[in-house]
């Protein structure tokens, strides 16, 4: 029932939090994973839809974590030098 009611808004959310478009949907996956685990331990001080926004700023960091950690351990990034960019001559 709540992943019929908040999931389209979810995947709005989290696109507008900058998740594209292709990924919005896992990310949405993952924030519903942890609605389900952690549904028991919500103490009704703001509205579940906050909450569930809250969980949406959480998993977009996290993908968003994720994503930075990926690009830097890719042994291709790992192999470009490091510099500005400038030639021989302009230094």
């Amino acid at each position: 029932e709540l992943h019929r009611t908040y999931y389209p808004q979810v995947v709005t959310f989290l696109k507008r939090l900058g998740v594209p478009p292709r990924e919005s949907e896992d990310v949405a996956q993952d924030v519903f994973v942890q609605v389900a685990r952690y549904l028991k331990r919500f103490e009704r001080r703001a509205e579940l839809r906050t909450w569930i926004y809250k969980l949406c700023i959480s998993e977009s960091n996290r993908w968003r974590r994720r994503k930075l950690w990926l690009f830097w351990n890719d042994d291709r990034v790992a192999d470009q030098p490091v510099g500005l960019g400038l030639s021989d001559h302009q230094a």
